[in-house]
């Protein structure tokens, strides 16, 4: 009981790191497509940009979270990284751009499409790769457990 507990509770905080990260990477991205769309000069950055930031990366850091959720990126966490991963990557970020869309033409956000479009293509890769990366080094510290455990027997 005392080992499914321990297992339990290291899940718990993994996907808490995860969730977490993939909300600070819409935060992150949403940055860095201001700073490409204004030819990397933050003082070029219009205020409106800034208020629209501050507006919606609240809606659309949870939204993306729960996308992903829905999407089961969550679930089989320990499962190894796979074509399949990446389908439900893409297939999340195919759900995220068309509410964009629907958003955009509901006068719901403001700025111009590009500043979007940049910021879903920057966040897909950070997406991928806070993923699949998490998938390889859980794998390798398990791998790393198993060959210590066997050492030490």
């Amino acid at each position: 009981m005392i080992n499914w507990l321990k297992t339990y509770k290291s899940r718990i905080k993994v996907y808490t790191v995860l969730v977490l990260l993939d909300a600070c990477s819409v935060a992150l991205s949403m940055l860095v497509s201001m700073w490409v769309k204004f030819d990397f000069t933050p003082a070029n950055i219009h205020q409106s940009y800034v208020d629209e930031f501050f507006r919606t990366v609240w809606i659309w850091a949870p939204f993306y979270v729960i996308v992903f959720a829905l999407m089961r990126l969550y679930n089989n966490f320990l499962s190894f990284a796979s074509v399949d991963i990446l389908l439900r990557v893409f297939a999340s970020y195919a759900v995220i751009s068309a509410t964009m869309m629907v958003a955009y033409h509901l006068d719901f956000i403001d700025l111009a499409p590009s500043y979007y479009i940049i910021t879903i293509v920057i966040n897909f890769i950070l997406t991928a790769t806070i993923h699949f990366a998490c998938r390889v080094l859980q794998r390798t510290f398990m791998n790393i457990q198993d060959s210590t455990a066997k050492a030490l027997q």
